[in-house]
């Protein structure tokens, strides 16, 4: 267990689950009571290092184009594992320019005994959890936990208020008015599982001055210069479907009429579809590699030593390790099986993860696994991270039990925005932690800035 004062307080008064916990319309739709048993803690100068270190990260990302390959995005995009037609979809809305790098982010972590350490770093508007603040509002609904919070001194990240500045920022939202008008925007295929929730947002993003209206790619169409949905103009486009998901429409003409737009400058995009190159795991990658960190600040190095575990593109020849050994790649990735995870580049929810040290993986899967991911060259390879375990209050047998939990940071322009976390108990066989693989989920309070206590 991670020693940490804040949490040793909490667990000495609350030795038992505060559960269920009152659920928003939201909270039941994306959680569905599938909570932890008590919230995260982070300490003032843990969260103030994590957040310097995500947005030199963000800065190091956002400069490979033109550090480590000339300015060609193009090629960026392909060193990341992305195919030409992929790679024409992506960046054809940006006006023929360098794709924007927006500031919104969640950074999957965990922390082990020397600190967090960044698995994925997921950029735009598609990334989950932004409900999670209802959670931090439920546990102070609950007088002896709002008495421990005030005690404390602790707060907790408005995540949703923090997109919306963000939104503000990037897709020129105003902070009042008539106009202009969102629409939240999903594929005709997952629309209808995901309909109630868009309309939950929507009414948020109502109530803070921001006219909002959902709808699917199928129901969009141009006409006199404006995107139309349901033949009514919009301005700004919230996209919550991914790359991955309008692949298979990438020549059946659903697409046509938002990329049009966007390419016109008729529509905005929060947040564009070029995002995701980004925050793919290729990129991280190349930031993990000696050649990718040419030209970083000492600060942007220094934070990429920190939290980057060991992360190679899979593909043959020679890598350089930790210590500076040149190795096979293949080989090596072969050999440590047990050490090692293997991700698809561009997926998402653990979609494709396949762990070494699971099990079920046997030596024979490990292996086609991956020769194959040498062969398509669009799979990453990772050191696996061993966290610390957390403690938390047990539903089944009463007192304390370890718990593995994954530590998702939003992020903006604006720094530190809140967290969910998700988790499984530390006794289970090693999984990715998702909701898929039946993680739970929780929130997050943290101690201020010094310069913000009273």
């Amino acid at each position: 267990m991670l020693d940490d004062s804040v949490t040793a307080s909490y667990l000495a008064q609350f030795d038992r689950p505060i559960l269920p916990l009152p659920q928003t319309d939201a909270e039941r739709i994306v959680f569905d009571g599938s909570y932890l048993s008590r919230p995260m803690f982070l300490r003032a100068a843990d969260r103030e290092r994590l957040e310097r270190d995500l947005a030199a990260i963000r800065s190091a990302l956002g400069t490979l184009p033109d550090r480590v390959f000339g300015g060609d995005f193009r090629a960026f995009a392909r060193a990341v594992g992305m195919t030409e037609d992929q790679i024409a979809l992506t960046v054809r809305g940006d006006h023929g320019s360098a794709p924007r790098l927006t500031t919104f982010a969640r950074a999957d972590l965990y922390r082990d005994g020397s600190g967090f350490r960044l698995l994925e770093l997921n950029l735009g508007s598609t990334v989950g959890g932004i409900d999670c603040v209802d959670m931090c509002r439920a546990l102070l609904g609950i007088p002896d936990v709002a008495d421990f919070v005030a005690r404390e001194g602790l707060a907790f990240g408005e995540t949703f208020e923090a997109v919306l500045s963000t939104l503000r920022a990037e897709a020129g939202v105003p902070r009042a008015g008539a106009g202009p008008v969102m629409a939240l925007v999903e594929t005709p295929s997952d629309f209808g599982d995901v309909e109630d929730l868009m309309r939950i947002r929507a009414a948020r993003w109502n109530n803070r001055g921001v006219p909002t209206v959902v709808g699917h790619l199928g129901e969009l169409d141009r006409a006199g210069g404006r995107l139309l949905l349901r033949g009514e103009p919009v301005d700004v486009v919230y996209r919550m479907f991914t790359f991955e998901d309008v692949l298979p429409h990438a020549g059946d003409g659903l697409l046509e009429p938002l990329l049009d737009a966007e390419a016109a400058g008729e529509v905005a995009v929060f947040t564009p579809l070029s995002s995701e190159i980004y925050g793919s795991k290729g990129a991280l990658a190349l930031l993990s590699e000696p050649s990718g960190r040419h030209g970083l600040t000492d600060a942007e190095r220094d934070a990429c030593v920190r939290l980057l575990p060991w992360t190679r593109l899979v593909r043959p020849g020679d890598t350089e390790l930790d210590d500076g050994t040149v190795v096979d790649l293949v080989d090596h990735v072969l050999e440590h099986q047990h050490d090692l995870i293997l991700k698809p580049t561009m997926s998402y929810g653990g979609q494709g993860v396949l762990l070494g040290a699971d099990p079920d993986v046997t030596g024979t899967v490990w292996r086609e696994a991956v020769l194959d991911a040498a062969g398509n060259d669009a799979h990453v390879v990772q050191r696996l991270v061993r966290p610390a375990p957390e403690m938390f209050p047990s539903e089944v047998r009463g007192g304390l039990e370890e718990w593995t939990i994954l530590w998702g940071v939003f992020m903006t322009g604006d720094g530190y925005a809140g967290a969910i976390t998700r988790g499984f108990p530390a006794e289970d066989r090693v999984r990715a932690v998702n909701r898929v693989s039946g993680a739970l989920c929780g929130c997050t309070f943290h101690e201020p800035s010094a310069a913000h206590l009273p």
